[in-house]
């Protein structure tokens, strides 16, 4: 991938000749380091193709032909390095975690909004998502819900970037779901209980984070679990945002230009915590992480 560096990373000048449009994103992304952290799904270097995923949904156990059951992953696939031209496959997939990983198309996007990059998850049959990209001085963003029974759009609508989130976890025992989101000036991150509806979002700011989740998840006991920036396995209290650190997963995820987007999940019936992991070499896998020791293992 070549990413336009200008457009990543704060205080690089643009090359002579850039349009006025461009200068003012960079302007916007300079002034807000944290929103300029996260590299666009549609500048990131995918590989193997298809594979930048967040995944939200367990669902129907899938039988393992070496014993045992897997969860089946629901997966909203935001970018991809086989796209070619003007096709995208932007849609809800899903797969079991198993070698070799194959994804089934089970809901196709009609247009860019059914790309979560700014976060999505499953609550009740209803499937939310945000959308988002920088645009002339400032970020459009844009908030759509899905009836996952027949993937009817039921709204889509303008939002604010204040509920842009780099992951989302539901905790299925309260009834509440948790993101690790922008705060209202985008100047960093917080914690969050996030409210969907299907006409808007709203959030209740938990406290601030020091670090970018880049993968959260929510276990069968309720217990809320973080992988930051430094690549670290966190527990998060869920009533101050406060971190806890298990240990270190060993994959790298922050490099110079900086994060691609990530995602995590529970299997509420095993407890195993899943990684969609993008490193700093463009090299994406599916982890499993131990959130006793925060190691991580393909």
């Amino acid at each position: 991938m070549s990413a336009v560096m200008a457009l990543l990373l704060p205080g690089i000048a643009l090359a002579a000749g850039e349009s006025k449009e461009a200068a003012q994103r960079a302007k916007f992304l300079a002034e807000h380091p944290a929103v300029a952290k996260i590299i666009p799904a549609s500048e990131a270097n995918i590989i193997p193709p298809r594979m930048l995923v967040q995944t939200e949904a367990l669902k129907t156990p899938v039988y393992n032909p070496d014993g045992g059951v897997l969860p089946e992953i629901w997966t909203n696939i935001i970018a991809s390095k086989a796209w070619t031209g003007r096709y995208t496959g932007y849609g809800i997939y899903n797969f079991a975690p198993q070698t070799p990983i194959t994804l089934e198309n089970i809901a196709k996007g009609e247009s860019d909004f059914m790309k979560g990059n700014g976060g999505g998850v499953l609550i009740n049959g209803l499937y939310y998502l945000i959308n988002w990209e920088v645009s002339i001085g400032g970020i459009v963003t844009t908030y759509t819900v899905y009836d996952t029974a027949t993937w009817e759009k039921l709204n889509s609508t303008r939002t604010e970037p204040r509920f842009i989130a780099t992951d989302l976890a539901y905790d299925r025992i309260n009834k509440v779901c948790y993101g690790a989101v922008f705060n209202d000036n985008l100047s960093g991150y917080e914690l969050a209980k996030m409210k969907y509806t299907t006409n808007s979002p709203s959030k209740t700011t938990i406290g601030s984070l020091p670090l970018m989740a880049v993968a959260l998840g929510v276990d069968s006991k309720g217990d809320l679990y973080g992988i930051m920036e430094d690549c670290v396995l966190y527990k998060i209290n869920k009533t101050d945002a406060s971190l806890t650190p298990i240990g270190d997963t060993g994959i790298r995820v922050a490099g110079q230009r900086g994060i691609v987007q990530m995602s995590g999940e529970f299997d509420q019936h095993t407890d195993i915590f899943y990684f969609a992991a993008n490193d700093v070499y463009g090299n994406y896998a599916l982890y499993t992480v131990d959130t006793s020791t925060g190691e991580a293992s393909k």
